[in-house]
């Protein structure tokens, strides 16, 4: 008798919680509705780029690698006179990232980037 209790409860906890999944199931999809994130507007992005050197030719090479309309900044660093610090940076939309990242390639090429003082850095801007 006790046994048979014990499956009446169980085939009625199984029965209650089968029809509280299915009406879950109804209330979620499970199907793609959100929208496309290539749908939604660019973000706006930003590198900034940071190299110290006594080479006057590597500073000179590096900064041709960049825009004429980037933010560019050629400093002399005030501990060391003959080292030349060059600042770079621009913001852009993510639709440009792959060019971006092929800048990055060229720099590292060019030996830009050898220093561990030497920075590329990209961020998200809000």
């Amino acid at each position: 008798m006790a046994r048979k209790l014990i499956i009446l409860i169980c085939a009625l906890g199984i029965a209650y919680y089968s029809t509280q999944i299915w009406g879950l199931k109804d209330r979620i999809s499970l199907t793609r509705s959100a929208p496309k994130v290539a749908a939604q507007t660019a973000q706006k992005m930003q590198f900034q780029f940071t190299m110290e050197s006594t080479n006057v030719e590597l500073i000179e090479t590096c900064r041709q690698l960049f825009r004429a309309d980037d933010q560019m900044a050629l400093s002399v660093d005030p501990k060391e006179s003959n080292k030349a610090i060059l600042k770079v940076q621009r913001t852009y939309l993510t639709s440009v990232l792959p060019e971006i990242l092929e800048l990055n390639k060229q720099l590292k090429a060019k030996g830009c980037l050898a220093k561990d003082s030497d920075v590329f850095a990209i961020k998200a801007l809000p």
